[in-house]
């Protein structure tokens, strides 16, 4: 999985996230992975192994769109989950936990001078999250 920080720069809702997955074809049991995102208000940093400062939003099963390519979550309209809601200024957390190493992300060797963060006009995300290598239980990695 992989945790990550945003700052809102007005207040927001967010409905679902985008993630970029490896292709369908490697994917253990076809093409569906289970992913479960839970958030938290502030930084994700200092609470990697710590599942109770964490609030589940959504568990779902997506098929990957492939590399590059953005895949959504949820994709169906009956997986959504209560849109979720970030006052201006405000700093929250992500976490996508996936049931198998599905997630496509550089390590800050291969980043080379790519920024690591993204804005427009809503909101900053801070790419630059930790890596788990499995559940609550597992290490936290600095991609």
């Amino acid at each position: 999985g992989f945790m990550f920080d945003i700052k809102a720069k007005k207040s927001i809702s967010i409905f679902g996230l985008d993630a970029n997955l490896v292709p369908s074809s490697v994917i253990q049991n076809g093409p569906e992975v289970n992913v479960t995102v839970y958030t938290k208000e502030g930084s994700y940093k200092n609470h990697e192994s710590d599942e109770s400062s964490w609030d589940l939003w959504m568990t779902t099963t997506i098929t990957s769109y492939g590399m590059d390519g953005p895949t959504s979550i949820p994709q169906r309209e009956e997986d959504a989950a209560m849109p979720l809601f970030v006052a201006a200024r405000e700093k929250r957390s992500f976490y996508l936990a996936f049931d198998g190493p599905y997630l496509r992300y550089s390590h800050q060797e291969d980043v080379g001078d790519k920024k690591m963060y993204y804005i427009n006009h809503d909101m900053v995300i801070y790419a630059n999250g930790a890596a788990k290598r499995k559940g609550w239980d597992g290490t936290a990695l600095s991609p």
